[in-house]
């Protein structure tokens, strides 16, 4: 195993691996329909909104989902750029992290995914797409500054989820297959750091913690 710069050791990469980075999720469109679709699905989870389903769905689509959808459509249109700026936010800091990772171990490099956990791409998803694909260990990072149960625990619940509900599975030790948090609770970062300063740290966070020897 050599040392790379900064430390970081470098690995072989085999067998082949995968990054998957993860952010909340957002409307596929800046459209009532859009916004609704995305409203059920996330406020519908029991780690958002802990009410018993009886009681809060039909508050939920009888009330909340009527009255919002359409005023936060218009929020979405006043700052939409072809997409929304979240997924256009991920898939730069999924750019950046993968051209740290070809940097540092050459074509042997994981690959690195996104997906989001409210109106795709789907983890699950992502994950069956990997497997698929012959990619045998996976390492997921929520993108969340510090932990919260309505955001990194509803990543951890669909991994759950998605392992209690497939045969064929990754490498499963935990050093294989795991969920790694990059914290950042204590900073104040600007849209732009945001955008690029924690590249680096989540590489350097991947590179020690996923041993793939």
């Amino acid at each position: 195993m050599a040392e790379s710069t900064g430390g970081v050791p470098t690995r072989d990469w085999k067998p082949k691996a995968a990054v998957v980075l993860v952010n909340l999720g957002t409307p596929t469109a800046p459209t009532a329909a859009a916004v609704g679709r995305f409203l059920a699905e996330f406020l519908s989870d029991r780690r958002v909104v802990e009410l018993p389903a009886l009681l809060w769905q039909p508050i939920l689509r009888g009330i909340v989902i009527p009255l919002r959808s359409r005023r936060v459509a218009e929020a979405y249109q006043s700052i939409w750029d072809g997409d929304s700026p979240l997924r256009q936010i991920s898939i730069s800091q999924q750019a950046a992290l993968q051209s740290a990772l070809r940097a540092e171990c050459g074509d042997d490099a994981p690959v690195v995914h996104l997906a989001m956990t409210y109106q795709g791409p789907a983890i699950s998803g992502v994950l069956d797409e990997l497997l698929a694909s012959g990619i045998e260990r996976v390492c997921v990072l929520p993108l969340y500054p510090q932990y919260s149960a309505t955001t990194t625990g509803a990543v951890y619940d669909q991994i759950a989820r998605f392992t209690l509900s497939r045969r064929r599975l990754p490498h499963q030790s935990p050093a294989e297959f795991r969920c790694s948090l990059h914290r950042r609770s204590h900073q104040r970062l600007s849209s732009q750091q945001c955008t690029a300063e924690p590249i680096p740290s989540v590489k350097r966070d991947y590179m020690q913690t996923a041993k793939l020897d």
